[in-house]
């Protein structure tokens, strides 16, 4: 059963205007030398982290009401963190259309062995740059626009760039690891229960994307009372993800021409 009830859009939009708002200021102080570099990345790490949030809801059109408006606004949050919103968008849907299935271009993020894990995650950019060939036409130049303008800003901010570059990076990998690796791994359940501030219940996003993160508790309880207040539903959704995606790395491993 679908959720009825009454959806908020553009709860997250002003959330992320403010987010920016508040990286902008606080690196203006890093680079007067107001503030340290830790004290800088710790005050705007988490700013970052739920701004792919409200970049993640831009991707699913939930923003803002206008389509426009909406890509618009997820466009500009993009530059924020450095990742084009076009590759975004691209490898999103389709991580929702195949969950863990090969095709699905997040599951080298889920798949991946834990001791290989941080590498991974700090590498979530360019897992995400590998889409750039199934843009059409209109996603590559904008992608190309974006990337360009990302380039000039940090060769006019110079060295300064570290104070941007270094939170974005690691707000990514926060954001690969917490809504990316652990709804879909063999622990998702257990870890969804101690993380579900971050990104809501994530599979009860991929159940019903017609609401944006400022509604995935409500989503959340809807599911429950339709399930009969059990956790069941979204634990098998979880496990058939992580057992899809462990099984093509297995496969693969075993099938590689023996030397």
């Amino acid at each position: 059963m679908r959720a009825s009830f009454e959806r908020r859009v553009g709860l997250t939009a002003l959330l992320g205007v403010t987010l920016v708002a508040w990286v902008l200021d606080s690196f203006a102080a890093w680079a007067r030398g107001d503030r340290s570099l830790t004290v800088h990345v710790l005050l705007v790490f988490y700013a970052l982290y739920f701004t792919c949030i409200v970049i993640h809801d831009a991707v699913h059109g939930v923003l803002l009401p206008s389509r426009w408006l909406n890509d618009a606004l997820g466009f500009g949050l993009s530059l924020v963190i450095g990742l084009p919103f076009p590759l975004l968008r691209h490898a999103h849907l389709a991580h929702h259309q195949r969950p863990g299935a090969e095709s699905d271009p997040e599951r080298a993020v889920f798949a991946t062995v834990w001791w290989r894990l941080p590498l991974v995650l700090l590498m979530v950019p360019a897992l995400y740059w590998r889409s750039f060939g199934r843009l059409p036409v209109r996603g590559r130049v904008a992608t190309c626009a974006h990337g360009l303008v990302v380039l000039g800003a940090a060769a006019w901010l110079g060295p300064q760039a570290v104070g941007w570059g270094v939170p974005g990076l690691l707000a990514i990998g926060w954001f690969g690891f917490t809504t990316v690796y652990v709804p879909h791994c063999a622990h998702s359940t257990w870890l969804m229960k101690r993380l579900q501030f971050h990104s809501g219940w994530h599979h009860d996003h991929h159940r019903d994307v017609r609401y944006g993160w400022a509604q995935y508790a409500q989503l959340r309880a809807f599911h429950l009372r339709c399930d009969g207040a059990t956790d069941a539903v979204t634990e098998v959704l979880a496990r058939a993800v992580w057992v899809r995606a462990s099984c093509l790395r297995r496969s693969k491993r075993f099938s590689a021409p023996q030397n």
